[in-house]
């Protein structure tokens, strides 16, 4: 059972109290598909993962107990097993006969694959498109919104949304923004219509 408790004005998700009044440690981490929902170390998208791995002794196993619970986790997206269990041997089967380098097969590299036809194998492509699209952690996230007090500033506070959303997305690719040539956007922004005075760098 897990409890909520109010640690520091934040809400967290801790185990029950032991007999000696203490917090018992837990392995236990938090499912970014919804609040409160907790998931043990044998379970969860790394877990998972290992599915579509080719050096994984639980490569395309249908069996997988951490793959049972995945599929019970996520049962609205209704990810039928009967059919799982079927597109896994064919895809098993189609993935060796369509890629040579079969010791590097990951779940990007299989889902190319399987995309190639992907009306033969809807349901694993399910799980991996929701492997896929799970935040591997919440960090890059909160570093976004705690950029947000340094891009808007009080003399910024009559900035629309969408300024304030692209200097925000300027400030996280910080790398790729300095590859940006500068005199070169000012070139192109001079260029889309037709003005009184020739913008030019």
């Amino acid at each position: 059972m897990v409890w909520r408790h109010l640690w520091g004005g934040k809400v967290g998700i801790c185990p029950p109290l032991s007999s000696a009044g203490r917090w018992r440690p837990t392995n236990r981490s938090v499912d970014p598909a919804g609040p409160g929902r907790v998931y043990g170390a044998s379970f969860g998208p790394q877990a998972t993962y290992s599915v579509f791995l080719s050096s994984s002794p639980n490569y395309f196993n249908h069996n997988c107990s951490f793959l049972n619970t995945f599929l019970k986790h996520y049962q609205h997206f209704n990810i039928n097993s009967l059919l799982l269990e079927s597109e896994f041997q064919s895809a098993k089967a189609f993935i060796q006969n369509s890629n040579t380098n079969q010791s590097n097969n990951d779940i990007f590299s299989i889902s190319k694959i399987l995309n190639k036809i992907s009306n033969a194998f809807p349901e694993t492509l399910k799980i991996i498109t929701i492997l896929l699209t799970l935040p591997v952690s919440s960090a890059s996230n909160k570093r976004f919104f705690s950029s947000l007090k340094l891009v808007k500033t009080h003399l910024r506070l009559t900035m629309d949304d969408e300024r304030v959303s692209d200097l925000l997305v300027i400030a996280m690719e910080k790398e790729t923004a300095s590859l940006i040539n500068l005199n070169q956007a000012v070139d192109m922004f001079g260029a889309m219509k037709t003005r009184r005075y020739p913008v030019t760098a």
